[in-house]
């Protein structure tokens, strides 16, 4: 989890930095596209923790965990990382960033919910809850591989 925490860190000063506004909801899907676009881009993980499919959109239960329980603030948590970025994950952040950054926090859940990974996910979650509700790395690879063709 401290590789996970770390990153979210990193990508709350990154946008801070460049004046762009966020809070725990933005957190959580900025995130869900760093994961997307690192495994589609890179074939590996952004980070090892599973991205599920809740009521609000995509969601990293530890992200939840850490930063919600704080009435999330950015400037609380913007120092002292515990893990600084490999050079590809900066990039992915600054990918991520140029794309999503500008969105408000309903745009990028707009945006992230309307994912079929995300909609199927959920659907067959919400209709049998013993059903899993992890949207898989694979099925995320898969369908940011689609996003960029």
């Amino acid at each position: 989890m401290h590789k996970l925490i770390g990153l979210a860190n990193y990508l709350i000063a990154d946008l801070t930095k460049h004046k762009i506004c966020i809070g725990y909801v933005k957190l959580q899907k900025m995130l869900y596209l760093c994961q997307g676009h690192h495994l589609f881009e890179y074939a590996e993980p952004f980070f090892d923790e599973d991205v599920l499919a809740w009521p609000c959109g995509p969601a990293i239960a530890e992200i939840k965990d850490k930063y919600e329980i704080f009435n999330f603030k950015a400037e609380h948590f913007n120092n002292g990382m515990d893990h600084e970025p490999t050079d590809i994950q900066k990039e992915t952040i600054n990918h991520v960033r140029a794309q999503y950054g500008n969105m408000n926090r309903d745009e990028i859940v707009a945006t992230t919910k309307s994912h079929l990974i995300y909609i199927e996910t959920f659907e067959r979650w919400r209709v049998d809850p013993l059903q899993s509700n992890i949207i898989s790395k694979e099925s995320i690879k898969t369908f940011f591989a689609q996003l960029q063709n």
